[in-house]
C-alpha cells in the first residue's frame, strides 16, 4: 500500500508508504494521493488531513524521475507528459481544498517533495528535516510551485541555482516550513487533533501549533552565517555574472564550498533558464503557475540533459554528466518558453 490511510476520529492521516524509493512519487502514489484527498474533501466528519511518512528520515524524495526518464527513451512521451499533468494537479487540489491539509516534512524533501510540503496548509518540520531543491543536477528546473515559492525568497535564487540543502532553521527563514516542533513533540499534535473539536478548529489549531512551536532552540543556519556573500552573488544581472561572484568565493565554509561544486557540475541549460525564472517574485496564481511549469515541464523532457542528467546521477550513478551545452552563450532556450516566464 503506497499511500496508507488511517482515520482516528475526526482526523485522516495520509502516510506515504513507499520505502525502498524514500518516497519518491511515482503517478500510482500521485492518483492514489488526488483519490484520497477527494473522498476526504467530502467526508464532513473529517476536520483535518495530515501527510507524513512512513519514514523518519525522508519526507519524500522528490517525483519518480528516473521512471519519467524511462518513458521518454521508450518514445512514450504522452505518458510522460502525464505524470506531470497529474502531479500538478494534484497541488492544485492541496492547495484549494477546504479541509486543512497538515504537512509534517521530518527528514529529507527533495524536489518535489519540498513541492508536497509547499503545497499544505500548514508545513510542520523537526530537527531531521532538510530540503533542496536540486533539479539543475539533473537537467531539470525547480517545478511543483516552485516558480512561486522560490522567488519569493531573498534566497531563493541562490537555493534553485546551487541545488544545496538546508536545515530547519534556514527552512522557516526561507518561508519553505511554518512551525517547528521538536520530534518528541509531535505526538502532542496528534493527541490534540484526536480530540479536536470542529468549532473554532482552525482558531483552536493555530494556537496549538504556536504552543508548539520550538524554533527558539535551533541555531542559526547556513544560509544566516553566509547572508552577506550569497546576497553578494544574488545581484548578479545574468547567469554568467553569477558564476562569477559565486566562483569568486575565498572562505572556508564548507557549505559554500559544496554549492559551487554543486553549481558547477549542474547543467548549463538548466543554470541559465533557472536564473530567468526565479531573478524576481513571480507571484502567479494557482492556473497560471502550474500550466505554466506543466508547460516548461514538457520543453526540459524534450532536451537531451534531463536524461543524461537523470543517467549521471541517478541511474549508471557515474556523476560524469554529458551536457549539451559546456558555454552558457552556446544555450538556445527558446522565446516562447522565456515568454512563459515573462507574461
Amino acid at each position: 500500500m503506497i499511500i496508507k490511510k488511517n482515520i482516528s476520529d475526526s482526523v485522516a492521516v495520509l502516510t506515504l508508504n513507499r520505502a525502498e524509493s524514500l518516497n519518491a512519487l511515482s503517478t500510482e502514489m500521485i492518483l492514489s494521493l488526488k483519490s484520497h484527498l477527494t473522498d476526504l474533501e467530502k467526508d464532513k466528519s473529517i476536520i483535518a488531513i495530515v501527510i507524513n511518512s512512513c519514514l523518519q528520515k525522508a519526507f519524500c524524495a522528490g517525483g519518480d524521475i528516473v521512471d519519467v526518464c524511462k518513458d521518454i527513451r521508450d518514445k512514450k512521451i504522452t505518458k510522460a507528459n502525464k505524470f506531470f499533468r497529474q502531479e500538478y494537479d494534484m497541488h492544485i487540489l492541496l492547495r484549494t481544498i477546504k479541509t486543512p491539509v497538515i504537512g509534517i516534512a521530518e527528514g529529507f524533501s527533495i524536489g518535489g517533495g519540498l513541492g508536497l510540503l509547499n503545497s499544505c496548509k500548514y508545513k510542520i518540520i523537526s530537527e531531521s528535516s532538510q530540503a533542496s531543491m536540486p533539479e539543475a543536477l539533473i537537467g531539470f528546473f525547480p517545478d511543483v510551485g516552485a516558480s512561486n515559492f522560490l522567488s519569493s525568497s531573498k534566497f531563493g535564487l541562490f537555493l534553485g541555482l546551487t541545488s544545496q540543502r538546508i536545515k530547519a532553521s534556514d527552512m522557516l527563514l526561507c518561508k519553505l516550513a511554518d512551525y517547528f516542533i521538536p520530534s518528541k513533540d509531535i505526538d502532542k499534535l496528534f493527541k490534540f487533533l484526536s480530540t479536536a473539536d470542529s468549532l473554532n478548529f482552525t482558531e483552536l489549531l493555530n494556537q496549538k501549533l504556536k504552543l508548539l512551536d520550538k524554533r527558539d532552540i535551533l541555531e542559526d543556519g547556513n544560509l544566516i552565517k553566509n547572508k552577506n556573500f550569497i546576497t553578494e552573488v544574488c545581484k548578479a544581472k545574468c547567469i554568467k555574472d553569477f558564476d562569477k561572484k559565486l566562483n569568486s568565493y575565498s572562505g572556508d565554509s564548507a557549505w559554500i564550498l559544496k554549492a559551487i561544486e554543486n553549481f558547477n557540475y549542474g547543467s548549463k541549460h538548466s543554470l541559465k533558464f533557472i536564473f530567468e525564472q526565479l531573478k524576481q517574485n513571480r507571484n502567479w496564481d494557482l492556473k497560471k503557475l502550474f500550466d505554466k511549469e506543466y508547460k516548461m515541464a514538457l520543453y526540459f523532457s524534450e532536451h537531451n540533459d534531463l536524461l543524461e542528467g537523470v543517467r549521471a546521477l541517478l541511474e549508471d550513478k557515474d556523476k560524469a554528466p554529458v551536457w549539451k551545452d559546456s558555454l552558457y552563450n552556446s544555450v538556445d532556450i527558446p522565446n516562447d518558453i522565456l515568454k512563459e516566464l515573462n507574461s
